[in-house]
């Protein structure tokens, strides 16, 4: 076991998100404190000892964090002073020296914002309970550069940071919660270190340019001799161009990680489709004329992505498994629950417009962890394959001819959108009893009533048995849950979603258009997502989100 404990004396923390500065950072990334590490270091010389040790904690795998909840203090705007100016008197031919001088005479103020935030509990640990102890010359090198932090954040979030023998969690405030890395489940986005991080912090350091640029800086500033200033001036304009040389590191390795919760005794139920392996990707525009897509072109966007998945796997000679291809070996359609592909819309909320924010490929739920594998690995080998078709692709493309070039970017924030969340579209752990469609859910077959009464009867209850195919079978039959109403309507429950005419409606193999409506459903008892129903499930229709009480 391998543990550092930090402890925030001020009894609060300062520092902020790196994509939104109004906002504090917490628990501390990983990749924060190691940052914090790297910086003593470098401080007192980078000695080979020390440097070993960093990188011996550089190459475990990520962490579990144990932290408490915290209070958010209101962002309050502050003027800050920039450096002095030199004050020279060209005209006169008078020479001056930077004056110290108070704000408003050479010194202008710039405006920021330090996000801070009141703990609960001022201890923190980080603990990788996979790693063996250290040889004793590392453990003696990472004690003293701990010895040396003394803030992780912002100059003023002052911590004493200590290697940590005993698991002294266990015996902390009950208040701490467990963090672990889990991308599959993952409601937060932690930053954290891996194999290079030392190099990477040390070349962005750049000790040997900053000591270059402070001895420019006095010979600028010393006319003594007037060769030598002239010469530093000129060096200090072309090699900096009168910027400080020191870069601001940006870690780019993220891990998703999620709240380790108390296993309940009676479990949720659920669909068919596996709530804790969704495979989240945000959509960004690579080109083309429209600056967002609407919830309204899911047919045309997840129709695409399929059809790239199958000829990704084609070209690389892989035999897509029946759960994600929809297909038999002989080509015939599955019976068998399979890949299906959400679209997770900017809806419900009071300034929702509807807008496609990004995808969620949800997999069938499988017995054992060798055939979640056996299924996950061919599809993350395609989407692979489809970001390395072209040097400049950082992320998976699709193309949708008059629509554009669209990008399938990971999540990689702190704090996703509430929209490109997991449990936002699961509702997961707890479950919800009523759920309303974001995209119209298509009848599986035609109502053949002409009374109006009668048709919206059968319509429910075509609705009724389209949510009982989808939940889990494997459900004991005294847990299973039951819908007990089902309500037709023209308008999503959702804020922000297209009415269900909006959308263009899917076709039969007829040649014939299948009928559509939006719906709310309400179960006797919770259930967990996701939950798509009826004939276009599995390309995006009939997605519900459940509807939470504000």
């Amino acid at each position: 076991m391998v543990a550092l404990g930090i402890r925030y004396l001020n009894g609060w923390v300062a520092a902020s998100q790196v994509d939104n500065f109004d906002q504090v950072e917490w628990p501390p990334h990983p990749g924060r404190v190691f940052m914090a590490l790297a910086a003593a270091h470098f401080q007192e010389g980078d000695s080979e000892e020390e440097r070993e040790a960093l990188k011996w904690l550089e190459s475990l795998d990520a962490p579990e964090v144990f932290a408490a909840d915290c209070r958010e203090r209101p962002t309050v705007k502050s003027y800050v002073p920039v450096n002095d100016k030199p004050v020279v008197d060209v005209k006169k031919g008078e020479k001056g020296m930077p004056l110290q001088s108070a704000p408003g005479i050479t010194r202008t103020r710039q405006p920021r914002t330090f996000a801070r935030a009141w703990l609960e509990d001022e201890n923190v640990f980080l603990h990788w309970p996979k790693a063996t102890l250290p040889p004793r010359e590392i453990a003696e090198s990472l004690a003293k550069i701990c010895d040396r932090v003394t803030r992780i954040g912002h100059s003023s979030s002052f911590v004493q940071v200590r290697v940590v023998k005993n698991p002294e969690w266990e015996n902390q405030s009950a208040k701490l919660q467990k963090w672990i890395p889990n991308n599959a489940q993952a409601e937060r986005h932690f930053r954290v270190l891996r194999e290079g991080t030392l190099d990477y912090l040390r070349k962005q350091y750049n000790d040997e340019a900053v000591k270059e640029y402070g001895k420019l800086k006095i010979e600028a500033e010393d006319d003594s001799d007037k060769k030598r200033q002239k010469r530093a001036k000129v060096k200090l304009r072309k090699k900096y161009k009168n910027q400080p040389p020191g870069m601001r590191p940006n870690l780019s390795s993220w891990r998703g990680y999620a709240l380790e919760r108390e296993k309940s005794a009676d479990s949720v139920p659920g669909t068919v489709f596996d709530e804790k392996r969704l495979i989240i990707l945000r959509l960004h525009r690579e080109s083309g004329d429209y600056r967002a897509l609407g919830v309204v072109s899911t047919l045309r966007v997840t129709s695409a992505l399929q059809k790239a998945l199958i000829k990704t796997a084609a070209d690389l000679n892989i035999n897509l498994p029946e759960e994600i291809s929809g297909h038999k070996a002989d080509k015939s359609p599955s019976e068998l629950p399979h890949l299906a592909i959400l679209p997770l819309a900017y809806a419900g909320s009071e300034h929702a417009d509807g807008r496609l924010m990004g995808l969620a490929l949800a997999l069938p739920r499988q017995e054992s962890h060798a055939d979640i594998a056996d299924i996950r690995h061919p599809l993350l080998e395609c989407l692979d394959k489809m970001r390395k078709e072209s040097p400049e692709k950082s992320s998976p493309q699709l193309k949708l001819g008059a629509l554009g070039v669209w990008n399938l970017d990971g999540i990689t924030e702190d704090r996703p959108p509430r929209n490109l969340q997991a449990s936002t579209w699961t509702a997961m752990p707890k479950g919800a009893t009523e759920w309303g469609t974001v995209t119209p859910i298509v009848l599986d077959r035609h109502p053949k009533a002409k009374d109006l009464a009668e048709y919206r009867d059968e319509v429910a209850k075509t609705i009724q048995t389209a949510c009982e195919r989808v939940l889990d079978s494997k459900t004991p039959e005294k847990e299973m849950p039951k819908i007990v109403h089902v309500a037709l309507l023209p308008v999503s429950p959702h804020l922000g979603t297209p009415p269900s005419h909006s959308f263009p409606r899917m076709e039969r193999k007829s040649g014939g258009q299948c009928r559509h409506t939006h719906a709310l459903i309400v179960f006797d008892k919770p259930i967990v997502g996701p939950l798509l129903v009826g004939a276009g499930r599995y390309r995006g229709y009939g997605l519900c989100r459940p509807i939470r009480e504000r």
